[in-house]
């Protein structure tokens, strides 16, 4: 650790998208990168086929008929429509979901927050709450395309917009004291 003196300190208001960007950060393995879009909609459509599949096996009759020799169409036209059904219900608790939990802005989360660095460790003040985490609870510090993330543990941390330094020169500044500052593992 270095000495007692006073670190580095930053000021900002975190925004809805920064918010979702330190999300996106924190939550993601080390080294992951997001899906592509036809990826993961390939995933979805195989979840609603399976669904739909599933369906149609306890429909009965149909599936009964398929097997037995019978015209295919019942039972794939059934298949598709419970697969896609499957797939517009799970997109639509998805989007209802992601909308209920989203912050609000003044709120607890989407605030002003000031940010001080210091020899007792990571001082957060907000209108609403402040606290101070030692230097031991902090698990190191990453920079992130939109954020710097300073990380507690595993899926928890804290992430402050890179926009919110004045200059590189003071991002750098203030990574250098919070490495100085954490603990040799």
């Amino acid at each position: 650790m270095s000495d007692a003196t006073p670190g580095p300190s930053v000021r900002y208001t975190l925004s809805l998208e920064e918010y979702r960007a330190f999300l996106k950060e924190l939550c993601a393995p080390p080294g992951a990168k997001k899906r592509p879009f036809l990826v993961r909609l390939a995933g979805r459509v195989a979840f609603g086929l399976a669904l739909g599949a599933g369906i149609s096996f306890f429909g009965g009759d149909t599936l009964r008929d398929f097997v037995a020799g019978g015209p295919a169409t019942p039972f794939l036209a059934g298949v598709l429509v419970a697969a896609f059904g499957g797939l517009a219900l799970l997109v639509v608790v998805q989007r209802r979901t992601a909308e209920r939990l989203t912050p609000q802005a003044g709120g607890y989360m989407l605030t002003d927050y000031d940010v001080s660095l210091g020899p007792a460790g990571v001082s957060v003040r907000t209108p609403t709450w402040e606290g101070t985490t030692s230097w031991a609870g902090v698990a190191g510090i990453d920079l992130a395309r939109e954020v710097l993330m300073l990380r507690f543990d595993r899926g928890v941390g804290m992430g402050i917009p890179r926009r919110a330094f004045a200059t590189h020169e003071g991002e750098r500044a203030f990574v250098a004291y919070a490495q100085a500052q954490l603990p040799l593992a």
